[in-house]
């Protein structure tokens, strides 16, 4: 188990703690990407004998709340396909809320993976309309 979360050049060394009893893994620690905590999951999940996981890994932001935000704006004004003039973005903590409207469900898409990109999202609350 612990080989399958080293082998993963994504995760943190000794970031993440996996415990196991009767085939259910719990997934323990501390990341600093929504990425990595999925990453750690798929790396156990697939291990022979394993009949459940239970991810418990928590997500803590190492970036202030402007810098978050100041990313995720940036990736939507550097993506042409997100219109950043019409999406506006809050940040709560960990949490980021989306709200305004985009012209396609590719655009929401997008705007939702520049989120994820941006270190220390916890949480995305997309309130975004698609109007077009």
């Amino acid at each position: 188990m612990a080989d399958a979360l080293r082998r993963r050049e994504d995760l943190p060394l000794d970031a993440i703690q996996a415990t196991i009893d009767a085939g259910r893994v719990v997934l323990t620690g501390a990341v600093t990407w929504e990425s990595q905590r999925a990453a750690a999951e798929l790396a156990v999940q697939q291990l022979p004998g394993v009949r459940s996981v239970t991810n418990e890994i928590i997500v803590k932001p190492q970036a202030s709340v402007e810098d978050v935000k100041g990313r995720i704006e940036r990736a939507f004004h550097a993506n042409a396909d997100i219109d950043a003039q019409n999406v506006r973005v809050e940040i709560r903590g960990g949490a980021v809320v989306l709200t305004g409207t985009v012209r396609s469900e590719s655009e929401r898409e997008q705007a939702e993976h520049a989120v994820w990109s941006a270190p220390g999202v916890t949480n995305l609350d997309d309130r975004l309309r698609v109007e077009g």
